[in-house]
């Protein structure tokens, strides 16, 4: 065993040993920031490290809580269950944080933009839950004030969720795209899914969208091949069968929900975007191959494939 391999496997056992440590010291600070009499159970990983290519490594932020309200589990709660995979290592620190800030953005939003993926994942929480308890206590004290009483076998709809996850899709070639995937449960017939995708240059970490792409006048031959291809997947051959399938056509078009690989680029459309909520989620890749022509010559994609 030479001197480098052991030195490689001292370094691990030294990050692995201060992930511990971290990773404890984030449940004690998470556990503090919220009222204790709301909490039923809570797992927490904070500092799960991932290596991927293109010197860009990843953290896992992850928890999971069941919510009760008055801390009665014969009461109505909120299910909060969150897997997030974020960037957590970069040789430029300046741009990892700015590259973080994107990220924080598009999954959690403009709130928490400035704030670190973990101090952003515990407040994004710690503001759900209570946003939850204080909507609940609104309508049952709505009730009291008409002289009724909260019937627990009537209120299934009570019980709120909320499910979060991210995934890192392809890093290479200074290229980066990950997806961010939302489900939520406010009440009602059935609950809302979706999808988003984001992809970053990683050369000066700006955020590519079609523009970076394609030219603006080249959208009606895009769309064109997009109808195409959506047929050829749904195994039919005219529009108007993708219309009897319950396709809204009018509806398919290039949109900035896309990520790349090694394939070509795909699209993603979540439900009620071109099909109605049954059909669940559309994706329509297209090679590189298809879309060579269109490509703009100086695209940062060009790398992926040339």
């Amino acid at each position: 065993m030479n001197r480098q391999y052991v030195k490689l496997l001292i370094c691990g056992f030294i990050v692995l040993s201060c992930i511990s440590c971290n990773s404890k010291k984030s449940e004690k600070n998470v556990s503090s920031s919220l009222d204790s009499d709301s909490i039923i159970s809570t797992e927490t990983d904070t500092a799960i490290i991932v290596t991927l290519d293109d010197t860009l490594t990843f953290s896992v932020y992850q928890k999971k809580i069941e919510a009760h309200l008055n801390n009665d589990t014969k009461m109505p709660y909120c299910d909060f269950n969150i897997n997030m995979v974020y960037p957590s290592g970069f040789s430029n620190k300046e741009k990892l944080k700015k590259l973080q800030g994107i990220f924080i953005e598009n999954v959690l939003g403009g709130t928490y933009a400035q704030l670190t993926p973990v101090q952003a994942g515990d407040l994004y929480m710690k503001n759900y839950i209570n946003d939850y308890k204080e909507e609940m206590q609104e309508y049952i004290d709505g009730l009291k004030n008409k002289g009724e009483k909260l019937k627990l076998e009537d209120e299934n709809w009570m019980n709120y969720s909320l499910y979060l996850s991210t995934k890192s899709l392809f890093n290479k070639d200074s290229i980066w795209c990950y997806s961010s995937d939302l489900y939520t449960y406010t009440g009602g017939a059935h609950g809302m899914s979706g999808t988003t995708f984001q992809v970053i240059d990683m050369k000066n970490i700006h955020i590519i969208t079609l523009k970076d792409v394609f030219a603006a006048k080249d959208s009606t031959a895009l769309t064109s091949l997009l109808k195409k291809q959506l047929a050829k997947d749904e195994k039919v051959t005219t529009v108007q069968e993708l219309k009897n399938k319950g396709y809204w056509l009018e509806n398919l078009s290039p949109t900035e929900n896309f990520y790349v690989n090694t394939v070509g680029l795909t699209w993603l459309y979540n439900p009620y975007e071109i099909a109605p909520y049954a059909m669940g989620t559309t994706q329509i890749t297209l090679s590189y191959n298809q879309i060579m022509p269109y490509i703009l010559p100086n695209s940062p994609i060009r790398r992926i494939f040339q």
